[in-house]
């Protein structure tokens, strides 16, 4: 049975700052903003080897608004984070790849999943990065470059299902899961 996700809120501009500096914004993430979207899901994944993929959906209402930003985020076990090709999927039916292969080693992202994301210190992505992933390390906390713009899935609606997809591109070995993972959309104001 298909649990549903969940939207963990929907921020006034007030309590923005807040979420901002809990989810280590890039300065200036806030400013002008009057709502943001903060969906989380920790009903883990199985990532099939070699074919299909994890997924973790979020279905967002109509909005009158355009999405201004977007930051996926990832908490995954696997033996081998090279094997792993990681995107994320718009309402409008754009895939952005966020990352093909350039982690090494076990494990993106740390820390135990549970009701509360802040217990989470995850993978993510931000087109305000300063860094990619090929600079960093195992388990690749806090937020990198993705591989396409994120800028793909700005100044759309973000009405309909967003999708966190982890596909692992070998065949063998040991299987991954998508332990959970979380999604950041801002909307400016009207």
């Amino acid at each position: 049975m298909r649990r549903e996700r969940r939207i963990i809120g929907v921020a006034a501009i007030v309590a923005l700052v807040t979420t901002a500096t809990a989810m280590a914004l890039p300065p200036g993430a806030g400013a002008g903003l009057s709502a943001v979207y903060q969906l989380y899901d920790n009903d883990a994944v199985g990532i099939p080897n070699g074919h299909d993929a994890a997924k973790m959906s979020f279905d967002l209402p109509s909005s009158d608004r355009m999405v201004g930003s977007v930051q996926p985020h990832f908490r995954i076990r696997h033996d081998r984070t090279q094997q792993l090709k990681l995107s994320l999927k718009g309402p409008n039916g754009e895939t952005v790849l966020l990352s093909n292969g350039e982690t090494h080693g076990e494990n993106l992202g740390s820390g135990p999943c549970g009701e509360d994301f802040h217990t989470v210190d995850f993978t993510g992505f931000s087109d305000s990065a300063s860094q990619n992933l090929a600079s960093g390390s195992a388990p690749y906390v806090g937020d990198w470059l993705p591989n396409e713009p994120l800028s793909a899935l700005t100044d759309i609606s973000p009405e309909g299902r967003w999708t966190l997809i982890a596909k692992d591109t070998n065949s063998g070995g040991e299987k991954g899961r998508l332990l959970c993972g979380l999604l950041f959309i801002s909307l400016p104001p009207p």
